[in-house]
């Protein structure tokens, strides 16, 4: 991990791509907010979930109107506290920072939802009982 002082702001890496001639709109996340169900529930750490992106827009050459979705922190956005070692590896799997389609995007964000609300499922389950 980067210390904080090497983070990249999402504004200086969308000014810096646009000074180079791509069309780049900074984007936030935001999640769900509260729920009526239980703060235990799976898939509730995603419930607060707010982060930003970037939407790279080509404008010229070979990829000009390619869409590409750029996120220089998008592993950490999974992280969880005590993960069961499955989760864990599959995280291990995921790149730090996604630069790709909306399309594999969705596609990899489905998958680890779905893992951390089985591993998060397990856990309530095993606990009342």
């Amino acid at each position: 991990m980067e210390d904080e002082d090497e983070r990249v702001d999402s504004i200086v890496l969308a000014s810096r791509l646009a000074a180079v001639g791509y069309d780049v709109v900074c984007r936030r996340a935001l999640g769900a907010g509260q729920s009526s169900g239980p703060s235990t529930a799976p898939g509730a750490c995603f419930r607060l979930l707010q982060y930003e992106f970037l939407v790279v827009k080509c404008t010229k050459g070979d990829f000009e109107g390619l869409e590409l979705f750029v996120d220089p922190y998008f592993r950490e956005q999974f992280q969880i506290p005590h993960p069961t070692e499955h989760y864990a590896k599959l995280l291990e799997s995921v790149p730090e920072v996604y630069v790709g389609s909306r399309v594999h995007l969705i596609a990899i964000v489905e998958l680890l939802c779905a893992e951390v609300s089985r591993d998060v499922g397990w856990r309530v389950i095993s606990s009342l009982k």
